[in-house]
C-alpha cells in the first residue's frame, strides 16, 4: 500500500481531488477580484480544499466494496459542514453600551 492510488478507477478520483482544489483555488481568486469579504471566501476555499478529497476517499471505499461506510468520514464530512456554518452566521445586533458619566 503506497500513497499513490493502485487500482485505475482510484486514479480517477485522485484526479477528481486536484480539479475540485484548483477549482477551489479559482473561486477564491476570483472572489478577490470581485472585492467579496475575504471570512467568507477562506471558509469556502478551506471547505472545499479539504471536503472534497475526504468525500470522495469516502464515495470510492462505497465504490469499491473495499470496506464498509466509515461513520468517521461522515463525521468529519458533518464537522466540516457545521464549522462553515457557524462562521458565516451574522452576529445579532447588540444595543449600545451606555457609557458612565464621570463622578457619579
Amino acid at each position: 500500500m503506497g500513497f499513490l492510488p493502485q487500482a485505475p478507477e482510484s486514479w480517477i478520483y485522485f484526479g477528481l481531488s486536484f480539479l475540485g482544489a484548483a477549482g477551489a483555488f479559482l473561486m477564491m481568486q476570483w472572489s478577490y477580484w470581485r472585492h467579496c469579504r475575504a471570512s467568507g471566501v477562506v471558509v469556502g476555499y478551506n471547505l472545499m480544499y479539504v471536503t472534497l478529497p475526504l468525500a470522495l476517499a469516502g464515495l470510492l471505499t462505497l465504490l469499491q466494496g473495499s470496506m464498509p461506510w466509515n461513520p468517521l468520514i461522515m463525521a468529519g464530512l458533518m464537522v466540516m459542514l457545521a464549522g462553515a456554518l457557524v462562521s458565516q452566521r451574522q452576529p445579532r445586533a447588540s444595543k449600545p453600551i451606555a457609557r458612565r458619566r464621570a463622578g457619579r
